[in-house]
């Protein structure tokens, strides 16, 4: 039976609170002509870095966190932004909210959009953000129901494609893609009636 070793320590942590991401991105001497103002935040999890751009969250910004926790566990690994933010979104919510009102908010999404899926949130780029990430924890759910942590760590791991993806899913879920589509968007419900 192979031994499980513990993760090794995060070590420090630099931890930037600023008053918005445009303050937080100028710390890296990166400027946009465009002002996001205090919306979210980033983090560099390979420079141990997080930067906060949401003040009232201050130390508290767990989105981010979750990045750096879990980057150092999946060092080289390639993943999908559904994979990658899901986590980080189901784990610690997301634009200063938490798992249940980013689910609530892409079923408000889904309902303005009926022509959306999760076959269109995987394969369209000018999806939103925040539908991925909220698309993502939603699936993070599924798998963690169907598997566990095992099928968590499968999901961070399928590779950086949406065939990856899908192929990973039908496995892990034990049921045919267009099942699991339809049992993400049940689960979507099942969440935000809760």
């Amino acid at each position: 039976m192979p031994r499980h070793l513990p993760s090794p320590p995060i070590g420090r942590l630099d931890y930037y609170v600023t008053s918005s991401v445009d303050a937080a991105l100028s710390i890296l001497g990166v400027e946009f002509p465009v002002k996001y103002g205090p919306t979210g935040g980033f983090s560099k999890p390979v420079n141990r870095q997080l930067f906060s751009g949401l003040p009232s969250l201050g130390e508290e910004y767990r989105h981010e966190l979750t990045h750096v926790v879990l980057r150092p566990l999946l060092e080289g690994g390639t993943m999908t932004i559904l994979a990658s933010e899901g986590v980080a979104t189901w784990l610690g919510g997301t634009e200063g909210g938490d798992f249940r009102g980013s689910v609530r908010n892409l079923a408000s999404y889904l309902a303005a959009h009926p022509e959306v899926s999760l076959d269109s949130i995987m394969d369209v780029a000018t999806t939103p953000q925040s539908v991925r990430y909220s698309a993502g924890a939603v699936l993070c759910a599924m798998l963690f129901d169907a598997g566990g942590t095992q099928a968590i760590k499968g999901f961070l791991s399928a590779g950086p494609g949406s065939s990856q993806l899908r192929a990973l899913l039908v496995r892990a879920l034990r049921r045919p893609w267009a099942t699991v589509v339809s049992d993400w968007r049940a689960t979507v419900v099942r969440i935000t009636s809760t």
